[in-house]
């Protein structure tokens, strides 16, 4: 018995997004260090990418560092590319963020 869906994808249609299990979903910084809302971010070595975090697991959202739109540093090479809701997205895995980006902290 095969089960036949009528759903029917279009370009211009919108979804919402559940990462599941330990995943969170990043938005890859413009190339030019520069956010969408014109934050500039410093330059990384290759192989580095940083991201804004859209979307957690609802595991990742009860007691863990992570929050959406927070800065993170995660290797170039890990993950899974998306382009939907036209955003360059990126689904890691919490254990593929080397680092969470904030501002300095006075007498650091």
């Amino acid at each position: 018995m095969t089960h036949e869906s009528n759903f029917e994808y279009s370009k211009n249609q919108k979804f919402d997004i559940f990462c599941l299990e330990d995943r969170l979903c990043v938005e890859r910084v413009q190339d030019n260090g520069k956010t969408k809302s014109g934050l500039y971010i410093g330059e990384t070595k290759e192989g580095q990418s940083i991201g804004i975090i859209r979307h957690l697991s609802r595991e990742l959202l009860e007691g863990s560092l992570f929050k959406k739109d927070q800065l993170v540093l995660f290797s170039r090479y890990n993950g899974i590319e998306i382009n939907l809701n036209e955003a360059n997205l990126i689904f890691l895995k919490k254990n593929d963020v080397i680092a969470i980006l904030g501002p300095q902290e006075e007498g650091i």
